[in-house]
């Protein structure tokens, strides 16, 4: 179902749901439905403030193509919040021209169906340099920024969303203008 619902929700924004402040959710019969025959599911496309569901947005219009184009649902840059040595909170969206920490770069998609272990989440978190480099341009080994990857929730997991996202990352100082493209070169400060 999820599957289907992804497909869906492209043909519907305009672009991969997980590229924007989107959430896709699946509601399925309940047990009683279920018994009684009721064999549907529903997709819903769920708008949120920030990049990982800090509040949902109340919208007064339809989603549909609304990550076409410069669209604002869509991820760009942001401002990390709750950062400590080990972990981050979440990503407050700015505008890619003022001061920010982070840029989205794409999503990798995680193979298999069981939740990752700590083993295998190391090995697919590393999948973001590979991201990362294709967006700057540059070379793997050589570029200057580091990253930051964020994997759905177990419960997200089990739900159909299997995608990891990948943000560059400037952690010394705030970027100014897109990443994109500039190689091996340091960001713009």
């Amino acid at each position: 179902a999820f599957g289907e619902c992804e497909a869906k929700a492209a043909q519907f924004l305009g672009a991969e749901w997980y590229n924007g402040r989107l959430y896709l959710d699946i509601t399925l019969p309940q047990a009683r439905q279920w018994e009684g025959g009721g064999r549907w599911f529903r997709c819903e496309l769920i708008e949120v403030k920030s990049y990982y569901l800090d509040g949902v947005v109340t919208r007064t219009s339809s989603l549909r193509g609304g990550l076409g184009g410069q669209s604002p649902l869509s991820q760009r840059c942001g401002a990390v919040a709750g950062l400590t040595s080990t972990s981050w909170g979440d990503i407050t969206p700015v505008d890619c021209n003022q001061p920010h920490d982070v840029e989205y770069t794409g999503s990798y998609k995680i193979p298999g169906v069981d939740w990752p272990d700590q083993k295998q989440s190391n090995v697919v978190a590393d999948a973001c340099w590979d991201v990362v480099a294709r967006y700057l341009g540059g070379s793997r080994g050589s570029i200057q920024v580091g990253y930051l990857s964020w994997t759905p929730s177990e419960d997200a997991w089990k739900s159909g969303d299997h995608w990891l996202r990948c943000y560059a990352w400037s952690d010394d100082r705030k970027i100014v203008g897109s990443v994109k493209g500039i190689g091996n070169s340091a960001p713009r400060g």
